[in-house]
């Protein structure tokens, strides 16, 4: 009577099963991942079929049945194993992986928004919640356009802003469209990537601009502004005019201030006490005055804190 041990079969036949599996991935364009999750219950079927055959076997008395503890380790350690990738495949930890894995340093376009404002639109309010670098320039037309770029770590399933709705949201109250720039979606650490964006604004001469800055670079090219645009808390400014079309400019709370205009005045601002806890005051400075052009113009462009202001005449 011959004896037969249980597991040798499964072992043998599982090693054989994954190794085609894993040598076919080396030649086609399989997923690995999904092979590694998917394998494993084959296991567990082989072990149960060769279980029952040899108790069949046995009970017609022409075998002698005996477990292969040592094999039947082995597949628990496969299958434990396969357990633990099907588990972070369905928590998601497998794919956020093998993204990451896959990722490259890309710059991509941005999905462009483009919006024939309506007249009864008469102010447009930007607040950049996402560190985006903006470049905003007047235009002649009636259309609100904003397009750029976005650069960063980027795989086919991560990072990728497919829409306008993925970076931007707008809103409409009264005679003012509200403007939010947005951080894309991204995986949470470690799988995370930084993303970065430029942001390009056309508006309308005739609108009035409010941006909130959120201590992001914006460049403004105002051209025929013929509306008043204002810049809040904006970590480094640039405005650059026309040589014949200077526009009125008056800025506050700014630290750092270059320019190539002769006629660009910059005052330091007067000290002012604050009181530090009850037994004395301090003097504080919080940055220079600059002022380019008539004060209380139409048309005129307000930076209220900004780290640096560069003010440039381009010929």
């Amino acid at each position: 009577m011959r004896t037969w041990r249980v597991g040798t079969f499964s072992m043998g036949a599982s090693l054989l099963f994954l190794g085609i599996a894993l040598l076919v991935t080396q030649f086609a364009d399989f997923n690995i991942t999904k092979i590694l999750v998917s394998w494993w219950p084959f296991i567990f079927i082989v072990l149960g079929i060769e279980v029952i055959l040899y108790l069949w076997l046995q009970k017609s008395g022409k075998e002698m049945l005996k477990y292969d503890v040592l094999s039947i380790f082995l597949i628990g350690i496969l299958g434990m194993t396969g357990l633990a990738f099907t588990i972070l495949s369905q928590i998601g930890v497998a794919d956020s992986v093998e993204a990451m894995l896959f990722r490259e340093h890309q710059t991509l376009e941005l999905p462009a928004y483009d919006e024939v404002l309506q007249e009864e639109i008469k102010r447009v309010v930007i607040q950049n919640s996402s560190q985006t670098s903006l470049t905003i320039e007047s235009t002649n037309s009636s259309g609100f356009s904003i397009f750029g770029s976005y650069t960063g770590e980027i795989s086919k399933k991560d990072g990728r802003v497919e829409t306008v709705d993925d970076y931007l949201s707008t809103t409409i109250k009264g005679d003012t469209l509200y403007v939010t720039l947005m951080e894309p979606a991204a995986p949470s650490e470690p799988f995370s990537a930084y993303i970065s964006m430029e942001a390009t604004v056309l508006i309308p001469q005739n609108l009035k601009l409010e941006v909130m800055g959120d201590y992001a670079p914006v460049t403004l090219k105002p051209r025929t502004m013929a509306s008043n645009w204002i810049v809040k808390d904006s970590n480094y400014v640039s405005l650059f005019l026309e040589k014949d079309k200077l526009i009125a400019m008056e800025a506050t709370g700014v630290e750092d201030v270059s320019s190539n205009i002769e006629e660009l005045k910059i005052e330091e601002e007067q000290p002012q006490k604050e009181k530090m806890g009850e037994e004395y005051d301090v003097e504080t400075v919080h940055g220079k005055n600059v002022s380019l052009g008539e004060t209380n113009a139409k048309k005129q462009i307000y930076i209220v804190n900004a780290s640096s202001l560069n003010v440039q005449q381009t010929p």
